[in-house]
């Protein structure tokens, strides 16, 4: 082999190391490049994922405030475990619906209006019931199926709890003059009873025959029509 062969196997040798390491210094940046892009798109996975957990966790955990000042002193607010048998339940589903549809409400009769129209929108009259345990007011709310007792109940709830003077009324003649076994509410504004009947889809209804009850006697006919007895 001749001096010009052997330089130029090493110049071919050079061209093809210089052409090596350049492929391979390209390939290093496009893999730096893509390691920093992946790195800046889980950066924002991660910041797109922690503000899901926020927002879920806010939805999850938000109780609203529930201030037992704004109950009228008629009533007294009592924390029973579930062996007492009371047909008005509160819980933090009541208290929200009451806080979005009476907040900045000053008006009595409007406040009572908007808790009346809520049941009549998200409340069904439950014309199949098969099973004769009467509903509370909190199982009322957790299924959205009620009758006129249980929707009653319902009303009497959010009005108290929405600051209103409520109760049970036993209907024995109703508006259309026919005798009934039936359930409704009153709601006194300004010191002026007004029937409510969610099953009858009625407000300011004006039954015939009817007489307003106080707590201890509808807890007694509850827990009697509770255990099917009625």
């Amino acid at each position: 082999m001749d001096l010009w062969e052997i330089i130029n196997k090493r110049i071919i040798r050079k061209s093809q190391k210089k052409d090596n390491d350049s492929l391979l210094n390209r390939i290093k940046k496009q893999n730096s490049e893509n390691k920093l892009k992946c790195i800046r798109k889980s950066n924002q996975n991660t910041h797109l994922i922690e503000e899901i957990k926020k927002a879920y966790h806010k939805k999850i955990l938000y109780v609203p405030d529930f201030n037992i000042d704004d109950i009228k002193k008629d009533y007294n607010f009592l924390l029973t475990d579930k062996s007492v048998e009371n047909p008005f339940i509160i819980n933090s589903e009541l208290v929200k619906i009451i806080k979005d549809y009476t907040a900045n409400i000053k008006n009595d009769e409007e406040k009572a209006k908007r808790i009346f129209n809520w049941i009549h929108q998200n409340i069904e009259y439950d014309n199949l019931r098969n099973d004769n345990r009467y509903q509370n007011s909190k199982e009322t709310l957790e299924h959205r199926l009620g009758i006129c007792g249980e929707m009653a109940f319902l009303y009497i709830t959010m009005a108290r709890a929405a600051g209103l003077k409520s109760k049970y009324v036993s209907v024995k003649v109703d508006c259309d003059n026919i005798k009934v076994n039936h359930g409704c509410a009153v709601v006194y504004v300004q010191n002026n009873p007004i029937l409510v009947d969610p099953a009858y889809n009625k407000f300011d209804i004006h039954h015939r025959k009817y007489s307003i009850l106080n707590d201890d006697d509808i807890t007694k006919n509850f827990v009697y029509w509770r255990n099917g007895k009625s």
